[in-house]
């Protein structure tokens, strides 16, 4: 596999030692000492053999043209942030190209080095470093400045980015107030990090110390103008670890070297020897963060600009320049032993690449190691292949087969789905998930597969789900917290966009904790939660009302004639079941009945079975009576087992036992005799849970779509509307009452059942 470092000349050194550039070249084939700045000026011969482009900061862009010589380009490997620099349409729209950065790596230092300095403004480390040295007395220092210390202080956070996320996140453990200023995250989201959502003007009117870290865009440029820093109250600090070009340099230079305000810049524009904030005694300079030749400032440790002047502290000290990958979280421990994601998709040559996504440096262990030497696989087929062959362009071939809403005449259409067929084609997943920041993933977890009720609501979300081109990764837990916890782990690692957890279980105070853990962090990094059962404190929720449902269900049985009953004890660990008892049971007491028999058992066909075997054995050792005894089971799969197992042990149902469950499951029909249940609205649960983790993702894939092409004289139609294919539930389909006390965006919704009486409850009355 070859390889090439787009990037200006001695960048590789500054990225690399010597052990990993010599690991390199064992990856890959590869000139460690030859880089290229400008892919227009390489060799047609060179960059046709090139699979691998290793870019950084200041790498050229890889444009149309570009790409038009790199045919067998099969990866760019960017080692710095943001990619929008280097990768332009064109690779998104070929489609095949797997695209890797280490931007969430590089969050992590930059986080650190923050919270590191909103703690030393906290103490007024500078000032009083500053005093100390110009009054050189001991006390001087500490006796003129009251009020040191981080207890109780305030400190304002512009932005909630991967870094701002990170800042507050470390902020949480002292106590401090944050606030956070951000026009895209929402209220909540800000609320989960421990923050208060509040406007500009309050943020820098309230706080001690104030760090930015919103994004270097068109719309954010010069927003941090000269009105707010006279917000600002006097002594307080403003960190800058975003992007120079947000700020009013020359209104914060005058706050600065006016002594009113401190500053901490580790990103500035190149400063002029003259500049006064040189020698102002309240200013870090940083000189992390230097521009490189056609590139915006980089992130920490990179360096600087060839030519550029050395870093210069007061009194003119050259400040040493630190290889990149140093400290912890650098790059160096990325590509050590450690396998980081980013090297490990260089593998051997003639070796695939792993089938992987964009994966934080920090996280080697979600990346599988390089696949051993298999020989010379067939080369993968490529969109260009299909475009070629259709005789389309590269931009139509995209829309038909990855999933635009927007796509060609149906004879064109099929013409480039033929080709596709004949070589073997497969759309890039990994690449339409960086295109559409989305992995089209859906994480779906359930307690027990083989239960009806779960296995309802899985089929209904896969439909829905399928439906909307995306796809569902199931796992079951067996109510077990080891097995839950494991598998929500490998599905936030799987970068699922959303979970929908089915059913209602509670493992115990610690364990609980360990759970909303993982979900919190998973909402608080953009995924959706929803639960189906019981409210998990996190993301959105449908919750039968269990206790209301059962009391109706026993008010009917009650209303039939039925007085004698048999209930199953709450069941430890699974609140559903004990609210459908508690409720029961309370309807039965109020109209003066007691439960003759009240027995434990799993919420399973095979604790029905045992149902079944302690209701004969009561029923032995109490006297005869004409009135059956009716026994409530607290799930369908439950009592469709009890019912069974009566049945093979010679009991009559409904004559001697009547047997009733709850939920509703397709089965309960078709059993013999047909089950009594209460039936719920499962197959619309399943449809709510999916319009609320689709529904914003979905609006983000159109709006990712391209413009019409033009390839023959076939007009661009959009996709025909949808329809809801999904088998509606008769006994349901009424009783789906939502009682969405507030609008679509309800953080909670409760369904309700309706009692259906079937014939493994009836009474017979021929002797009446």
């Amino acid at each position: 596999m070859r390889a090439l470092l787009a990037m200006p000349a001695g960048l590789q050194d500054r990225m690399f030692d010597g052990a990993q550039l010599a690991r390199l070249r064992d990856l890959v084939e590869i000139d460690t000492e030859r880089t290229v700045d400008d892919l227009a000026e390489a060799s047609d011969d060179e960059l046709d053999a090139v699979e691998v482009l290793i870019t950084g900061w200041g790498s050229p862009a890889v444009d149309a043209a570009a790409l038009s010589r790199l045919p067998r380009l099969r990866a760019i490997v960017h080692t710095a942030g943001t990619v929008r620099h280097v990768v332009t349409e064109a690779v998104w729209e070929r489609g095949d190209v797997l695209v890797t950065s280490a931007t969430e790596a590089n969050a992590v230092p930059v986080a650190e080095f923050a919270l590191a300095q909103i703690l030393l403004a906290g103490k007024r480390a500078l000032a009083q470093e500053h005093r100390y040295r110009r009054e050189r007395r001991v006390g001087g220092a500490a006796a003129a400045e009251p009020g040191i210390g981080n207890h109780g202080g305030v400190v304002g956070l512009v932005g909630a980015s991967r870094i701002g996320t990170l800042v507050a996140e470390h902020l949480r453990r002292f106590d401090l107030e944050v606030l956070i200023t951000d026009p895209v995250v929402g209220a909540d989201r800000i609320a989960a990090l421990g923050a208060t959502e509040v406007e500009p003007e309050e943020l820098y009117a309230r706080s001690d110390v104030v760090s930015l870290h919103a994004p270097d865009l068109p719309s954010t440029q010069g927003m941090v103008t000269r009105e707010l820093l006279a917000l600002l109250r006097d002594g307080a600090t403003f960190v800058n670890t975003a992007r120079p070009a947000l700020v009013d340099i020359d209104a914060l230079r005058e706050e600065v070297v006016s002594g009113r305000l401190a500053a901490v810049l580790d990103v500035h524009d190149d400063l002029t020897p003259d500049d006064p904030l040189w020698d102002a005694p309240l200013a870090i300079l940083n000189p992390a963060h230097r521009r490189l030749p056609g590139q915006g400032a980089a992130p920490d440790g990179r360096g600087g600009a060839r030519g550029a002047p050395p870093a210069r502290r007061r009194g003119g000290a050259a400040l040493p320049r630190r290889r990149l990958g140093a400290g912890r979280h650098g790059l160096t421990s990325a590509i050590g032993p450690s396998r980081g994601p980013w090297l490990a998709m260089l593998t051997r040559s003639g070796q695939r690449f792993p089938s992987c996504r964009t994966t934080p440096p920090t996280t080697p262990s979600t990346i599988p190691a390089a696949p051993p030497d298999e020989g010379d696989p067939m080369p993968a087929v490529r969109l260009s292949d299909v475009a070629q062959d259709a005789g389309v362009s590269l931009a139509t071939a995209s829309r038909v087969l990855n999933g635009s809403s927007r796509v060609p005449g149906r004879a064109v259409a099929e013409k480039v789905q033929a080709s596709a067929a004949k070589l073997g084609y497969v759309p890039n997943a990994q690449a339409q998930a960086l295109a559409r920041s989305r992995s089209g993933l859906i994480g779906l977890v359930v307690h027990d597969i083989a239960d009806p009720y779960f296995a309802t609501i899985a089929r209904e979300v896969q439909q829905q789900v399928f439906a909307s081109r995306s796809q569902v990764l199931l796992t079951q837990t067996d109510r077990e917290i080891e097995t839950e916890i494991r598998a929500l782990r490998s599905l936030i690692a799987q970068q699922v966009d959303a979970l929908v957890l089915v059913g209602s279980h509670r493992y115990g105070n610690e364990s609980d904790a360990a759970i909303s853990t993982l979900l919190e962090g998973f909402e608080r990094n953009g995924g959706k939660v929803v639960g189906l059962g019981q409210t998990l404190g996190v993301g959105r929720t449908i919750v039968p009302d269990n206790a209301a449902a059962a009391h109706e269900l026993a008010t009917a049985l009650i209303v039939e004639g039925h007085r004698r009953f048999a209930v199953v004890e709450g069941i430890a660990g699974i609140p559903s079941a004990g609210d459908r008892t508690g409720g029961f049971v309370a309807a039965l007491t109020e109209a003066g009945i007691e439960p003759e028999l009240s027995t434990a058992a799993d919420l399973t066909r095979d604790g029905g079975l045992e149902l079944a075997a302690a209701v004969q054995e009561h029923l032995e050792h109490s006297p005869a009576d004409d009135q059956p005894l009716c026994v409530f089971a607290p799930a369908d799969v439950m009592a469709l087992g009890t019912l069974g197992e009566l049945r093979r042990r010679g009991i009559d149902v409904p004559g001697r036992v009547a047997v009733a469950g709850f939920g509703g499951v397709p089965g309960a029909l078709d059993a013999n005799p047909s089950l009594t249940t209460i039936v719920l609205p499962l197959a619309e649960m399943a449809r709510q849970a999916v319009d609320w983790v689709l529904g914003s993702a979905e609006g983000d894939s159109a709006a990712a779509d391209e413009a019409p092409t033009a390839d023959g004289p076939d007009t661009e139609v959009p996709d025909a509307p949808g329809t809801d294919t999904a088998a509606t539930d008769t006994a349901a389909t009424d009783s789906a009452r939502a009682t969405q006390d507030a609008s679509a965006d309800a953080r909670e919704v409760h369904v309700r059942g309706d009692v259906l009486l079937a014939e493994s409850t009836a009474i017979l009355r021929s002797g009446a």
